[in-house]
């Protein structure tokens, strides 16, 4: 490995991945105190100030039982103007401080790695952030401003999907016609581009890319449906409750709304909404279910609860026809069956969403499923049995591809991008 390295920084809204290239070779980097070679974006903090990073913010954030603040799914606030800083203890951190916190450990293990200080990157970003353009162009510059702030010096951006298809021709020997389908946790990403041996020969791509298009759509989403449906009624979805007026209504869906964005569920910590709560308690029709909903509050339980969503999501989409979501605490306890039948019905609105995204890239490019070659499905959540499934009734089973297991194409591809940008 000479001198000369680039980063492939792929910062994504649940994981975060880094890969270099030194112009010969790609290299993926395994990241201190992790499993695997991804680093979940999470951060904690405690209250006696220790910040820590990736899985060890969440070794931390259970060995505390939360007394702290584990902040987590922040790349969705990029493209949020009205999100500028948060107080944490006695200091005010910007979005783009918390940003940078993931990426310096990124850089770190990878200088650890390598022996050199690293100054050049490439930072993927969604097709979208965001469809208003003042709030996408927000979205990428707070994301630049945040690598830079992280030590990198030449910061250079690439569209996320583009880059996984730079990984896929990586070791390509014929021309095709591909679809790349990039499944995150915050955004389902897509591009159409010409690839082959010949064509990584060219020092402008930019031809190569028919079309790309975006939604925000992914993985969290769909953690947030199955717990809506199948877990929110053991926290009031459905009771009732009376009002000061004395009429009895629904338990407020703007309230109990926030399970669905369990890093949103902080926000409920004000007066107004304690004050809902505490009258909940007094007169709801469902007493131990509002109790249970105030326990996620008070004990910081939303990330537990969400990880056994998502445990249970990955196991019914895959070979087992049913599993239970298994929740468990010192508080209280939870278990629901998911049937594989029952995800596919609920997600029905998402993955239709996401089969009209593609069905307008293909229109806006003017191509059909005939003229796509291949079908490269890359992400956490192209597992997802329905999204296999989806894209095998569209295009044909022959047409799907892989590589890996999908966690480190687009960091890879980022690195790749060197040679382009």
């Amino acid at each position: 490995m000479n001198k000369n390295i680039v980063c492939g920084i792929d910062f994504g809204t649940t994981n975060s991945a880094i890969a270099l290239f030194d112009g010969e070779e790609v290299f993926s980097v395994g990241t201190s105190l992790e499993k695997g070679k991804t680093m979940p974006s999470i951060l904690f903090f405690s209250d006696s100030g220790r910040v820590s990073v990736g899985r060890q913010a969440l070794q931390m954030y259970l060995s505390t039982r939360g007394r702290g603040r584990l902040i987590q799914s922040f790349k969705n606030f990029l493209s949020d103007p009205t999100f500028t800083s948060t107080l944490i203890g006695s200091k005010t951190y910007r979005l783009e401080d918390f940003v940078s916190l993931v990426i310096k450990d990124l850089k770190r293990d990878a200088e650890d790695l390598t022996g050199y200080a690293l100054d050049t990157a490439i930072v993927g970003r969604p097709a979208r952030f965001s469809d208003d353009d003042r709030k996408d162009s927000l979205a990428e510059s707070r994301l630049i401003e945040a690598v830079k702030k992280s030590g990198f010096e030449k910061v250079s951006i690439q569209i996320e999907p583009i880059a996984a298809a730079f990984d896929y021709e990586h070791n390509l020997d014929r021309e095709e016609t591909v679809l790349v389908a990039d499944f995150g946790g915050g955004t389902s990403d897509f591009t159409i581009m010409k690839l082959s041996k010949e064509r990584r020969k060219k020092k402008d791509r930019k031809d190569d890319i028919i079309g790309t298009n975006g939604v925000s759509i992914a993985g969290d989403v769909f953690n947030g449906v199955i717990m809506w449906e199948k877990l929110a009624k053991y926290f009031g979805r459905g009771a009732e409750y009376e009002t000061i007026s004395g009429k009895m209504m629904d338990v407020p869906t703007a309230l109990l709304w926030h399970l669905r964005e369990w890093h949103k569920l902080p926000f409920l910590d004000n007066p107004r909404d304690k004050a809902l709560i505490s009258r909940l308690l007094m007169t709801c029709t469902d007493k131990e279910a509002i109790k249970r909903f105030k326990q996620v509050l008070d004990h910081h339980l939303g990330f537990n609860l969400f990880q056994s969503v998502d445990k249970a999501k990955c196991k019914v989409s895959k070979e087992v026809e049913n599993v239970e979501i298994v929740f468990s605490s010192d508080y209280f306890k939870l278990r629901e069956l998911l049937l594989r039948s029952e995800l596919g019905m609920m997600l029905d609105r998402e993955l239709s969403k996401l089969n009209d995204t593609v069905s307008e890239l293909l229109d806006f490019v003017n191509l059909t499923e005939n003229n796509i070659d291949t079908v490269f499905l890359t992400g956490g959540s192209s597992h997802l049995i329905q999204i296999q499934n989806m894209f095998e009734q569209r295009f044909g089973e022959e047409k799907i591809k892989r590589l890996g297991s999908g966690f480190m194409n687009v960091a890879q591809g980022l690195a790749l991008s060197s040679v382009y940008l």
